[in-house]
């Protein structure tokens, strides 16, 4: 009882003694200089001299401290982006943001904290005065254009999709608004003028697939006003577009079919099908359609029984939307100029992100555009949809297909590169360049730029078809291809595969062997200016000798020759063989797949995991098949490119791509050494 007393004492004297504090301080005079707060700091706003925002005395070191180590980073990294990088350097630095978002959007908001108006103390206006403190002056026209900048910016607590879509956006139309047409300029000022709600929608429906969509499939809680008001929005502006029943064809009745439920479509097919209940949906589905297509039976009501049946799919559907072409084109547009071709160091780009691959530090600057108009883009986009088309004929093996996109990508190469007919002799001498643009010649001869000119997919495109040729044994039209490729100079990294072919088809299918002979020596004499790699090239060396022997077997070679076709040891070193003997399934041949064959452990295997039973029983060997890609990833990659820019001959041009694991013991200079070892290298 006493220590219950004595702490209610002490805590009645603290509370006596506060209060008499709080009471002197009441009805003390209000001096500048002794009048503190309860933490000691002055009690009036100070003008910060970094930002020049008002902020509270009690806050203003804390204040300073962040603007001043912002200001140091942004100076540390300015510096770091102007010094030279040395790409052997075995320091490294990692693929990491130099800037973070948060500071981009914070330094860009005190910008503008600058032009505010702002009530400093009398002391700060007389520095100003004496010229201590040097303010940045813009004119009021210039203030206010950054401020619409500032508006038309996505805001910082924006959704990440719509934060992307503004940025991909804005680079289209500040780097290549010569792409642009009249539609695409309408179209971007639809866009930029919607509210957030509608923008936010439409960036959805971007990111899905473009298609037909059900209205009550959409489900986005973060649209601002509802999803039917903006679609309204949306369709005022014309962005989006309705499904109407007189436009409707049989391909759109089968996306809206899908999309409504099993019991919808039931329900629809019900007085057509018997026991409708108990049937699938696809055989539902299937009856519908089928009704569809009849425009002779007539209803009650007098309409078709199509037209009943459309009526009834669209109203059980509702209100079905997609985006405009037009809009999906401006948008594939902005996505093709910012983001690199998918097949362009890919695999290097994805191991950088992931952490697991270091690469110097550069300043990517763009000294020119992408494409020098909006026709070569045009004809890079159509190259590219002939390009999709290819890929799926070849995967449904659809040969007669494949040849034809083939024969349609050869034309327009021809005509492109000025080209009459690629049945003569192959030119190492010959200057690549563009018939219809004169400005696209440097382009086509870049090391890099020429993957993005349709030239390019148009030469893929034409070297893809010539396996559908040989399928259907067209091998002069495939000898013919191979040689206009190899005229066009454009992929001189497939020079030798090329090279490889063409010879195979005029030996074993023509029964040219003097002129695949005549071919394969001139392709090792010019090694030097046609960069081909060593592995292809020992297969023109061996098939050389192969067929000089069969053309000339009582005769020796003459030297020359066989200096030329024996430079490399490897020409004329016996490889080792085995033979492996396995049991075929014959059942699996008709399918179009690999062999297949009956495996030591008896399951059934293809012939690469049949070689690897072998050596693991025989020599105890343990083994991974594997395309190549675990090797591509794990050692350092050379990347030649080939790039012919004189018109006296060939310039070679190397361009070297390490890639390192951070683990990795071989310093990156001494694999840089290396690969230099070789002549010509640059």
């Amino acid at each position: 009882m006493a220590e219950d007393s004595d702490t209610t004492g002490g805590n009645a004297e603290r509370k006596r003694r506060r209060e008499s504090v709080v009471e002197t301080l009441r009805k003390s005079p209000p001096q500048r200089s002794v009048l503190l707060e309860a933490n000691g700091a002055a009690s009036s706003k100070q003008a910060c001299p970094v930002c020049m925002e008002m902020v509270a005395s009690c806050d203003i070191n804390q204040h300073l401290d962040e603007c001043l180590a912002m200001v140091e980073s942004k100076e540390a990294e300015k510096a770091n982006l102007r010094s030279a990088v040395d790409i052997l350097k075995e320091s490294s630095t990692r693929l990491d943001d130099v800037v973070s978002t948060r500071k981009e959007n914070l330094t860009y908001m005190m910008h503008f904290e600058k032009w505010k108006p702002t009530f400093a103390p009398k002391e700060r206006d007389d520095q100003r005065s004496n010229g201590r403190n040097n303010a940045k002056v813009v004119s009021v026209d210039n203030a206010k254009k950054d401020e619409r900048d500032q508006a038309s910016r996505p805001r910082p607590n924006a959704p990440y999709y719509l934060r992307a879509f503004q940025i991909v956006f804005d680079f289209l139309v500040e780097t290549h608004d010569h792409l642009l047409t009249n539609s695409d300029w309408r179209i971007h000022s639809a866009i930029n003028n919607l509210e957030r709600g509608p923008k936010k929608l439409l960036v959805r429906l971007f990111n899905r697939k473009h298609k037909w969509l059900r209205s009550s499939n959409l489900s986005y809680h973060d649209i601002e006003g509802g999803i039917e008001n903006a679609l309204d929005q949306l369709g005022s502006v014309g962005l989006i577009e309705c499904l109407v029943q007189e436009e409707c064809g049989q391909t759109e009745y089968e996306v809206v079919l899908s999309s409504l439920r099993t019991e919808e479509v039931k329900r629809i097919a019900q007085p057509y099908v018997r026991k409708a209940k108990s049937i699938s949906k696809s055989i539902a589905v299937a009856t519908i359609l089928d009704r569809l297509e009849d425009h002779v039976s007539r209803t009650i009501a007098g309409t078709t029984v199509g037209e009943s049946m459309a009526s009834q799919v669209l109203k059980a559907a509702g209100r079905v939307i997609r985006i405009k072409n037009a809009a999906l084109q401006l948008v594939e547009k902005a996505h093709v100029v910012f983001f690199t071709p998918d097949d362009i160091h890919s695999p290097a780009l994805l191991l950088a992100d992931l952490g697991k691959v270091s690469f110097p530090a550069y300043i990517c600057s763009m000294s020119r555009p992408v494409f020098q108009s909006s026709e070569a883009y045009e004809l890079y986009a159509d190259a590219k949809k002939l390009e999709a088309s290819l890929e799926e004929a070849l995967f449904a093996s659809d040969w007669e297909l494949s040849a034809e996109i083939g024969e349609e990508a050869e034309r327009r190469l021809k005509s492109s590169l000025g080209i009459e007919s690629s049945d003569k002799e192959v030119d190492p001498d010959y200057q690549v360049k563009s018939a219809n643009d004169e400005d696209g010649d440097d382009q086509l001869r870049h090391p890099f730029l020429r993957c993005l000119t349709y030239q390019w997919i148009l030469a893929g495109i034409a070297w893809h078809s010539v396996a559908a040729q040989e399928r259907l044994r067209d091998y002069t039209g495939a000898v013919r291809r191979l040689r206009l490729i190899l005229q066009s100079g454009l992929i001189p990294k497939r020079r030798g595969k090329l090279l490889n072919r063409l010879t195979i088809d005029l030996k074993e299918h023509l029964d040219a062997g003097s002129e695949a002979l005549e071919l394969c020596l001139t392709a090792l004499r010019l090694d030097e200016e046609w960069i081909i790699q060593r592995g292809e090239r020992l297969q023109l060396a061996k098939r050389a000798k192969r067929i000089w022997q069969s053309l000339h077997k009582d005769q020796a070679m003459p030297k020359e020759v066989g200096q030329l076709i024996n430079a490399d040891s490897a020409v004329w070193m016996k490889i080792p063989q085995r033979t492996i003997v396995g049991r075929p399934l014959d059942e699996y041949r008709n399918k179009g797949s690999g062999s297949v064959f009956i495996g030591y452990d008896g399951e059934t295997v293809t012939v690469e995991e049949l070689c690897i039973q072998s050596y693991r029983a025989e020599s105890n060997w343990n083994g991974v098949h594997c395309e190549g890609g675990e090797r591509h990833n794990r050692l350092p990659n050379l990347k030649v490119c080939g790039c012919r820019s004189s018109k006296s001959g060939v310039v070679r041009t190397t361009f070297y791509l390490l890639r390192f694991y951070r683990e990795s013991s071989v310093p990156p200079a001494n694999v840089g050494r290396a690969l230099l070892q070789r002549p010509g290298c640059l």
